[in-house]
């Protein structure tokens, strides 16, 4: 016995979020009336009289033989001249236009079924997938909602919510995923995607991540929904979270050395620096360039592994002498307080590189200064005050510097002078001129 059958049709619709891969939309396409004579007991409540029996029967025949014309011909006269045909002379008519390439005949041949029968499933689902086809995705929407509501699948509100996602309706695609979900024990894994996407859109992040988690907990091997997460935990402001989510993201795709990098910036900005120097040693390779060494030996400054963080400094300096890295370096040191070193680094990018000289001497004489060598500071600031950037603040230590050894020449010629033994350090000395050291001098 011939039945009803559905002509089902998908697609997916690709797109990327932050560089994540969405794979939604798989669509149900055109249900097709197949009838015949002995078909006629199950359907003939349907019809109003025999002749529209005969005529379902002979418009299914021109179907099957791809006779459209034919079809229409059998059918028009009669749907036109009557208030209320069968619903099932309706789904032959559309077909039969469907088939000629007539869309918006299509269209209206539905449009006028939903009038008559709006409790139809099967119109209402065929006009949906008409109108999908067509790019009306909101009037698909809209009608998927309907025919699921008069019984029929409840897939048909994934597809909706699918439509409702294709027309950027984000929140109204996420209610009707929940609502599908919530009817299942275990909804489906593309449902769940869908819902989340929507959520991502629709920027519900909280609610996003809760159900991506889910996903998770069935496909912990999956490096795009990772991907999804670390996306979520971003703009959620979590970056430490987001770099955790990206690495496990990463492990599993079997990432670039660039994205590992990425995640090694992630990883810094969040406060955890050996966990970025972790991420980085995967961005590098064995002869890594002056570039990444020197990002390396940033890592360890901020873990404050200063041997670690000269070490990989030195490896760029030594297969590329720039001035910024130079004084970058002494700059390290001096915030570490590895003073004498920061000096020397500071005096070295003073001499080779002119366009850093006045901030290099301006170093050198500070690291000097909290040696309490009172000399060098000033030999150091006496060059900064020639440099016309610097000038300016190197008089004003000058200034500071030259009344602590003038404070310590007095002392030491009273107590030559009463023959007492001198009392105290320089430091000390320096302490009674009432010097006030300000030590905050650079970034």
């Amino acid at each position: 016995m011939k039945c009803i059958r559905d002509e089902k049709t998908c697609y997916e619709d690709g797109m990327i979020f932050l560089r994540l891969t969405y794979w939604l939309l798989a669509l149900i396409g055109i249900s097709v009336l197949c009838t015949g004579l002995d078909a006629a007991p199950a359907y003939a409540a349907e019809f109003d009289s025999p002749r529209e029996h005969r005529l379902a029967y002979r418009a299914h025949k021109e179907l099957e033989n791809e006779d459209y014309e034919a079809c229409l011909d059998v059918l028009s006269s009669y749907i036109s001249e009557n208030e209320s045909p069968a619903a099932t002379l309706f789904v032959l008519q559309a077909q039969a236009h469907s088939g000629l390439g007539q869309e918006s005949k299509t269209l209206a041949t539905y449009a006028r079924a939903a009038k008559l029968y709006p409790e139809n499933e099967l119109i209402l689902r065929n006009y949906a997938v008409t109108s999908q086809q067509a790019g009306r995705m909101t009037q698909a929407a809209r009608l998927f909602e309907r025919a699921q509501a008069q019984g029929g699948d409840a897939e048909l509100l994934y597809q909706a919510g699918a439509a409702w996602f294709q027309t950027k309706h984000y929140s109204r695609a996420a209610k009707v995923i929940q609502q599908l979900i919530a009817r299942r024990a275990e909804p489906k894994m593309e449902w769940v995607e869908l819902l989340v996407y929507s959520l991502i859109q629709d920027r519900q992040w909280r609610q996003a991540e809760n159900q991506l988690r889910n996903l998770l907990h069935d496909r912990p091997g999956n490096a795009d929904l990772w991907r999804m997460l670390a996306h979520i935990r971003s703009e959620q402001g979590d970056l430490l979270g987001a770099a955790s989510a990206l690495e496990l993201a990463y492990d599993i795709g079997h990432a670039g050395a660039k994205k590992w990098r990425d995640v090694a910036s992630m990883y810094a900005s969040a406060g955890v620096p050996m966990m970025a120097v972790r991420a980085m040693r995967k961005g590098m390779g064995e002869s890594p360039e002056p570039e990444l060494c020197w990002r390396m030996g940033r890592l360890y400054a901020q873990a404050l592994r200063t041997d670690a963080a000269v070490e990989w400094m030195d490896k760029a300096l030594a297969r590329e002498r720039r001035p910024g890295w130079l004084l970058e370096k002494a700059q390290m040191l001096y915030s570490h307080q590895r003073y004498a070193h920061s000096r020397e680094a500071a005096t070295a990018a003073a001499k080779a590189y002119p366009e850093v000289r006045g901030e290099a001497w301006m170093l050198a004489g500070y690291a000097a200064w909290q040696k309490q060598d009172w000399q060098t500071a000033k030999e150091a600031f006496a060059l900064a005050a020639k440099v016309e950037e610097t000038a300016s603040r190197a008089a004003a230590c000058l200034q500071t510097v030259n009344r602590i050894l003038e404070s310590q020449h007095k002392i030491r010629m009273a107590d030559s002078s009463s023959g007492r033994p001198r009392m105290g350090s320089d430091a000390e000395t320096g302490e009674r001129a009432g010097v006030n050291q300000n030590r905050d001098h650079h970034s």
